[in-house]
């Protein structure tokens, strides 16, 4: 909830310098905790959470994808997951930003997992294909 806030706070323009400083000071802490994950999943799973917020929560994912890139796949997988079970606003609200960010991100993690360590790859882009127009649209800038 607090970085809910934060983030809300250093989007309004009428805050002081020094208190902006220490909001983005806490939001560049916040990218680097191990639970930092957990919270991002929680905002993604609720699309009622502003674009800025949801978009920072993709910021943090792909953060942590670019510090796991050299470790376990597993640790991937779960970002991997997380993104993929992301609920998205009715098919007009949802941002073009956001899905452009989803499907960016998507492909670093296509390049660091397919095909070793993300066998159903092409499973996942039909289902996605099919399950909505926001998540094929999604595909579509991932590809």
């Amino acid at each position: 909830r607090q970085i809910i806030e934060v983030i809300d706070l250093t989007l309004n323009s009428n805050i002081p310098p020094d208190i902006r400083v220490k909001c983005e000071e806490f939001m560049n802490s916040f990218k680097e905790k191990d639970d930092c994950i957990d919270y991002c999943d929680f905002i993604l799973k609720s699309p009622n959470h502003s674009d800025s917020v949801r978009f920072f929560a993709l910021h943090c994912i792909d953060n942590a994808i670019q510090r796991n890139s050299n470790q376990n796949a597993e640790n991937l997988t779960v970002l991997r997951n997380v993104l993929l079970s992301t609920n998205f606003k009715a098919e007009e609200s949802e941002k073009s930003f956001i899905k452009k960010k989803i499907g960016s991100i998507l492909v670093s993690l296509i390049e660091l997992q397919y095909p070793l360590d993300w066998k159903n790859l092409f499973d996942d882009i039909l289902i996605g294909l099919r399950e909505c127009n926001t998540k094929a649209e999604i595909w579509i800038y991932a590809l």
